[in-house]
């Protein structure tokens, strides 16, 4: 596959970058789906959820970060 995860856990796996995401991360569709019901509804939980979906976020950001650096320094 393709996909940033499936690319960026085997970079992680052979020590080529250093940031991977936890196994209980949600994906990004999900993430904006929670999202989006924290925002339709006055849920308690909500502070949590959107920590939450900013860790996964980031994540997302410094995994392609890495993987840049990665591949810059290949050349």
């Amino acid at each position: 596959s393709y996909s940033l995860k499936d690319i960026s856990k085997s970079l992680y796996h052979h020590g080529l970058i250093a940031t991977t995401w936890e196994d209980s991360v949600v994906d990004g569709k999900d993430a904006m789906i929670q999202a989006w019901n924290c925002y339709q509804s006055n849920n308690s939980s909500q502070k949590q959820i959107m920590t939450n979906i900013e860790t996964y976020n980031y994540v997302d950001c410094k995994v392609i970060d890495d993987i840049l650096f990665f591949l810059r320094d290949m050349c």
